[in-house]
């Protein structure tokens, strides 16, 4: 007689959200929860710019350049295919000074640019180089709340995992609050915490990976501000500034510093770029820094920047290292995970 498998997604953010979609749509009779924590682990998800844009990324580069091409390719699928909420369509502008020190980086990327004297509302200082490129702006709680109602077969619990052992082939997942969950499968989907649960992995080349892989902090500002209904992100060398229309934000950012999950913002660091930001405009009608609430992050950097999905060992699974590029990622991540998955598991269903 067959039984229903349970499957325990660890973690909240983009990539828990895929892999649960995924999971319902692989699976007619599955047990899917899903533990997050806002006050124990508060998901980077939550708390990024969230833009989804190639920026001159060709396919045949390189490895790391084609997970990107691929996994930009598969968002661009969904959200044609679905129609999800929380997706701005935009466009993004990479600018640089054609006198700078990075001039030559920029040119070699994209290869063909345009000058620039001013962009919609904004004259420039001096003259610029820039290119534009077709970008995604995501309001990430709308987005989540979009995958939420979708989901029929799953159930998320406020809580932290603390533990998981063995026990036969199957884990037992216990949390902060005292529950105890018996699961057929685990998902690791908990970003720079992925280190927590190493003793799941069995393969050394895996291992080795994950402890490689390092917390990085962030910090950017958000403010509401009405710059009417088109999203833009303007790419000021490596300094941004983002209108995210559907919910009428403004965004610059972001700070980054390596081998650190410290949860204090890096106020003095994002100070700087605000300052900059606002030197590259000959007028500034914009908010002014007090009026901008700082927001930070600690994203998760595989080892050579690489992400990292698949199984860690029999019946435990990851999704891990996503970095800067979680809204793409994620969602080749869980289609590609969900399809060895389904393989373990599907036999006994």
């Amino acid at each position: 007689m067959k039984t229903t498998k349970t499957i325990v997604i660890v973690g909240n953010g983009v990539a828990a959200w895929r892999v649960n979609a995924q999971l319902e749509k692989k699976f007619i009779d599955l047990n899917i929860i899903r533990i997050g924590s806002e006050d124990f682990a508060p998901k980077c998800s939550y708390r990024t710019t969230a833009i989804n844009c190639l920026r001159g990324v060709q396919k045949g580069i390189s490895n790391l350049g084609d997970l990107m091409y691929d996994s930009h390719l598969e968002f661009e699928s969904f959200f044609e295919s679905e129609a999800p909420d929380g997706v701005n369509v935009a466009h993004e502008w990479q600018f640089w000074d054609p006198e700078g020190q990075n001039a030559q980086k920029w040119q070699r990327r994209f290869g063909q640019w345009e000058e620039f004297n001013k962009i919609g509302q904004f004259n420039f200082t001096r003259k610029m180089h820039g290119v534009c490129s077709k970008a995604y702006i995501i309001e990430p709680k709308k987005l989540y709340q979009w995958h939420v109602d979708q989901f029929k077969n799953s159930q998320f619990m406020d809580d932290y995992v603390k533990e998981i052992t063995l026990d036969g082939p199957s884990h037992i997942v216990k949390t902060q609050k005292g529950a105890q969950i018996k699961a057929d499968a685990i998902v690791i989907c908990t970003g720079y915490l992925a280190q927590n649960f190493s003793e799941l992995v069995d393969d050394e080349k895996i291992a080795d990976y994950l402890k490689r892989s390092k917390p990085v902090r962030g910090t950017y500002l958000g403010t509401e501000f009405d710059l009417g209904p088109q999203s833009f992100s303007y790419a000021l060398e490596s300094k941004h500034l983002i209108y995210r229309s559907s919910d009428k934000t403004l965004l610059i950012g972001s700070t980054s510093e390596n081998d650190s999950a410290i949860q204090v913002p890096m106020e003095k660091e994002v100070n700087e770029i605000f300052e900059y930001v606002k030197s590259q405009f000959t007028h500034w009608d914009l908010p002014p820094r007090v009026d901008w609430p700082t927001h930070h992050g600690i994203r998760f950097k595989g080892a050579k920047r690489t992400p990292f999905w698949g199984k860690l060992s029999k019946g435990s699974y990851g999704v891990i290292g996503l970095y800067k590029n979680a809204f793409s990622f994620s969602f080749l991540a869980a289609k590609e995970l969900c399809d060895v998955i389904y393989e373990d598991l599907a036999q006994d269903i």
